[in-house]
């Protein structure tokens, strides 16, 4: 502190110091944590002879599962599919994308995979992450299938 001319005090050490101190670094942006459990791949009709051998490649926010699902089902049956995957972001602006690709095995002149398509389905914090259960549905002349899997908040 120093004097006045009058002989009172005159504090300018301490504003002076409050004024040099840092700002705070600034708080990351709240994190999400999405869980996107594959549950089962449901055979409608596979529109052919037989039990159909399925097969499914999943991407979640464009990285791949170590391995395609696969399984057999015939119509009215399902593949069982327990698989859970985790997707983190800023809350803010994280977008979940899940794309799924299904083939159903052919077993006869050519002996091989064949492609009922690929599908991508995009989540947002606008729309709530699409939290709950969710469908892709795959319809051509190979079969008509259905993928169910559940999106929930946390770990």
């Amino acid at each position: 502190m120093g004097r006045t001319r009058d002989g009172s005090f005159l504090a300018f050490g301490v504003l002076a110091l409050a004024s040099c101190g840092a700002a705070p670094p600034p708080r990351p942006p709240p994190e999400v944590e999405l869980r996107v459990r594959f549950t089962a791949l449901e055979v409608v009709d596979d529109k052919e002879i037989g039990r159909g051998d399925w097969r499914v490649t999943l991407l979640v926010d464009g990285k791949p599962l170590p391995k395609p699902l696969t399984g057999e089902a015939d119509a009215g049956g399902a593949v069982p599919l327990d698989v859970s995957v985790v997707s983190r972001g800023p809350e803010a602006s994280h977008r979940l994308v899940v794309t799924a690709t299904v083939e159903e095995y052919d077993g006869g002149f050519d002996d091989s995979w064949e492609w009922l398509g690929e599908k991508t389905m995009t989540f947002d914090a606008a729309h709530g992450f699409g939290v709950g259960g969710k469908t892709i549905s795959f319809n051509t002349g190979e079969g008509d299938v259905k993928l169910h899997f559940v999106i929930t908040r946390g770990p």
